[in-house]
C-alpha cells in the first residue's frame, strides 16, 4: 500500500526555546490529567480562556477546564515552578495525548517485568516567556517527539473558587450501573429537555425522567450515601462523564 505524504521541508523547523522553567515529571500523571480536563473545554471562540486547559502554579499543579456549565478540576502530585497560570489549547492537549499513546516508550529501568510495568514514564516540560516579538511557548518532549504550543493569552477563571468547601453529602456508586440506568431513560429524558433526576437514600438511588406522552419512568441502583439528597442534571453531561469510568465514583 502507498499513502500520500507531505515533504518535511514544507514544514517550519522547530526552533529551540530558552526556557524560564523546565522540569522532568511523570508523563502519565500530567498528560492523563490534561486529557481528562480537555473534554470540558468550551467550543465558543468568543471566550478563548475557556477553550483550553489551565495549569495553575503551586507545590502541586492544579489542572482545570470548564465551559460555563460544567468543569473539571484535579490536583496532581507533580511540580512545575511557573509563576502564572498557563492555558493550553484543547486541540494541543488532544495532539499531545494522541502522540503520548502512540509513541514507543523509552527503555525503562528494572530487571523484572513488574519493575518495568511499574516504572514511571517521564516527560520533559518547559515554558519560555515571550520575547522580541516571539510568543510564549509551552513545550513537551518524550522519546523522539517534541511539541511546542503557543498558550492562550488571558487569565483563566478561578475554578477552585467554584467548588464548595463544605459538601453536605457524598454518594458512592458504580458508574456502570448508573450509566445503564440513565441510558434506559434517555428517550423519555429527551422529551423533557434532556433532564434526568437523581434522588437517593443512604443505600438506594432512584433515577427518573418523565414526559407528557409516557409519564414518569424510573429505575433504582444500590449506593452508599452519607445523607439523603436529590439533584437534576442534563443527561448528555452525565453520560459523557460516566462513559469509560471504572471502580467507585463519589458524587457530592
Amino acid at each position: 500500500a502507498s499513502y500520500p505524504v507531505a515533504k518535511p521541508k514544507d514544514f517550519p523547523v522547530i526552533r529551540e526555546i530558552k526556557p524560564k522553567v523546565q522540569a522532568t515529571m511523570d508523563g502519565n500523571v500530567l498528560i492523563n490529567a490534561l486529557a481528562s480536563a480537555a473534554e470540558y473545554c468550551a467550543g465558543d471562540e468568543t471566550r478563548p480562556v475557556l477553550n483550553g486547559v489551565a495549569i495553575f502554579p503551586g507545590e502541586k499543579l492544579d489542572i482545570a477546564a470548564g465551559d460555563g456549565f460544567r468543569m473539571a478540576y484535579q490536583t496532581i502530585s507533580v511540580s512545575f515552578p511557573i509563576e502564572e497560570p498557563i492555558i493550553i489549547p484543547h486541540e494541543a492537549v488532544s495532539l499531545i495525548s494522541s502522540l503520548w499513546r502512540h509513541t514507543t516508550p523509552d527503555s525503562v529501568s528494572g530487571d523484572s517485568l513488574v519493575e518495568r510495568v511499574l516504572s514511571k514514564r517521564q516527560v520533559d516540560v518547559a515554558f519560555a516567556e515571550s520575547e522580541k516579538g516571539s510568543p510564549a511557548k509551552f513545550q513537551v518532549g518524550f522519546g523522539n517527539v517534541t511539541v511546542q504550543v503557543v498558550p492562550i493569552q488571558g487569565t483563566p477563571p478561578n475554578f477552585k473558587q467554584l467548588i464548595p468547601k463544605d459538601i453536605p453529602t457524598n454518594v458512592q456508586l458504580f458508574p456502570g450501573e448508573l450509566e445503564r440506568a440513565v441510558k434506559r431513560l434517555s428517550t423519555v429524558a429527551k422529551d423533557e429537555k434532556g433532564i434526568v433526576r437523581l434522588s437517593w437514600t443512604k443505600d438506594t438511588m432512584t433515577v427518573s425522567a418523565s414526559s407528557d406522552e409516557v409519564g414518569k419512568v424510573e429505575g433504582t441502583l444500590p449506593v452508599q450515601a452519607d445523607n439523603p439528597g436529590e439533584i437534576a442534571l442534563a443527561i448528555s453531561y452525565l453520560l459523557e462523564y460516566l462513559n469509560g469510568k471504572e471502580g467507585l465514583v463519589t458524587m457530592g
